[in-house]
């Protein structure tokens, strides 16, 4: 069941990510490297790549890369994530969960959660899922372009688990058929 006013609250929070992210940028990503790789380019990775996944994600959403942030997208596309704004949000409980952390997740979890309860089973699942997921935080992402989607699912997965949400939402989060235990 949705709460009153649960597109307003997205639209809300779609707002404060565009005006703060440019901020969080500058203040926390001054020292790291763009991937200096054009959006074109990544067409051109092998079929089944995760290059070539990347490109048909951003392709698909109507996407830019975005510098210094280019690894948020690939997280979507390695952990079958959406990306409606509770999506994002139990996204960064997933990752927190697997390892990663970041002062920008916590402000999402925290505002995200407060402004978007109803969702708190799927953050739930989501945050469960990410502790038997490695921690592809510290994966170098740029130099896994060209490997295999599924080859990189499968070494990121741990044990197989299902990830939905608890309403009839429009996205889904796929289950993840390799369990490495």
């Amino acid at each position: 069941m949705k709460f009153p006013f649960f597109d307003s609250r997205c639209l809300f929070l779609e707002s404060v990510y565009k005006h703060s992210i440019i901020h969080y940028r500058a203040l926390f990503k001054q020292h790291k490297e763009a991937w200096g790789i054009p959006q074109e380019a990544l067409s051109l990775y092998p079929k089944g790549s995760i290059g070539r996944a990347l490109s048909e994600f951003l392709d698909q959403d109507g996407f830019e890369l975005q510098d210094k942030l280019e690894s948020h997208d690939v997280y979507h596309i390695l952990t079958g994530i959406g990306t409606s704004v509770p999506d994002e949000i139990a996204m960064q409980y997933c990752l927190l969960a697997s390892g990663k952390k970041s002062l920008y997740g916590a402000f999402t979890i925290i505002l995200g959660t407060t402004l978007i309860p109803e969702e708190i089973p799927y953050y739930y699942r989501s945050y469960v899922q990410g502790s038997k997921m490695a921690n592809i935080a510290l994966w170098d992402l740029k130099a896994r372009l060209p490997e295999s989607l599924a080859a990189a699912q499968e070494e990121l997965w741990q044990c197989q688990a299902t990830l939905e949400r608890p309403s009839s939402s429009e996205t889904l989060v796929p289950s993840v058929a390799v369990c490495l235990n």
